[in-house]
């Protein structure tokens, strides 16, 4: 878990816009949260687990706010 967490958290330093990281790791299942996490995303760790992250398009900041269980 910890080894895909410092891959995804590499590809998001890399990252300057949401779309190019959608677009360029299909295989992440990045994707828009809604509900109380609007305005977040999600993509895949591993097996259930996600990294739930901000990201601001103005400072091309991102912010890892968790990392969780999707089933939980």
């Amino acid at each position: 878990m910890a080894r895909k967490y410092h891959q995804r958290v590499s590809i998001l330093e890399e990252v300057d816009s949401i779309n190019k990281l959608c677009l360029q790791h299909p295989n992440l299942h990045c994707h828009k949260l809604t509900g109380d996490r609007k305005g977040q995303w999600a993509l895949n760790l591993k097996d259930q687990w996600r990294l739930i992250f901000s990201y601001d398009e103005t400072t091309k900041t991102v912010t890892i706010e968790e990392v969780s269980n999707h089933y939980d």
